[in-house]
């Protein structure tokens, strides 16, 4: 393409070169295409911290899941009322940590994966909402506490609470972790030649292992495996 300057006496640039100052701003532009964007460094960013918080969760929390029998639960929360809310508190920053991680799966792979990203960051999405939805129902449980025991009549209470629609209504999103999760993995693995194969056997053994069905360590391991994964995939695919 032929560009030209005309100045007083008419002077005309030589084929394919650029107007003064026109040169500079093309390399800055190419520049700033070939870097991510602010906000997606920021969904980034925090997506890499909803693994980290879910492990300091786990690491923090004095008591059993919330589906163990009533004594159980509500005594731990009795003798650790302070731990209680601190880890749970923390649980809350991990599920919406986790949605932004969802956020980044879409917005990295939708032009990569336009069908399969949107399913993946929706499933995702869901799973961490039902965390949330799980975090109201805690902080509930540790209103029934006072002065370092439960109060009159509350494992009646919390008893109906578990075994009522409340938990069966948000379990359901909850399990959306479980199809969202596996279908990451695939994702990740059909994206190898850019985040290496290993992230998406982290992934599904990650989850697994952290899904609480497994002694504290196990969790707490399983959720600490994840940290390296998620940070290593964000910094290729930030990167890519």
């Amino acid at each position: 393409m032929t560009q030209q300057i005309t100045m007083g006496a008419g002077l005309t640039a030589p084929q394919g070169t650029f107007a003064a100052g026109e040169g500079a701003h093309a390399s800055a532009s190419t520049a700033r295409a070939g870097r991510p964007s602010a906000p997606r460094r920021l969904l980034g960013a925090t997506a890499v911290t909803a693994p980290v918080l879910f492990t300091a969760y786990v690491a923090t929390d004095p008591a059993p899941l919330p589906r163990e029998p009533a004594a159980d639960f509500l005594g731990a929360i009795a003798a650790h009322p302070t731990a209680f809310v601190v880890s749970t508190s923390l649980q809350f920053a991990a599920a919406a940590a986790g949605v932004a991680l969802a956020a980044y799966v879409i917005v990295t792979f939708a032009r990569s994966a336009p069908r399969l990203a949107p399913v993946v960051g929706v499933l995702l999405a869901l799973g961490y909402l039902g965390v949330a939805s799980f975090v109201g129902a805690k902080l509930v449980a540790a209103d029934l506490i006072l002065d370092g025991a439960p109060r009159a009549g509350s494992l009646e209470v919390w008893s109906a609470v578990h075994t009522g629609p409340f938990f069966d209504i948000v379990s359901w999103p909850l399990a959306m972790a479980i199809p969202g999760n596996l279908l990451l993995a695939a994702l990740l693995w059909r994206h190898r030649s850019i985040v290496g194969a290993w992230p998406a056997a982290v992934v599904v053994a990650g989850f697994v292992m952290g899904s609480g069905e497994f002694p504290d360590a196990v969790t707490i391991l399983g959720w600490a495996i994840l940290v390296p994964a998620v940070f290593h995939v964000v910094r290729r695919t930030l990167r890519d």
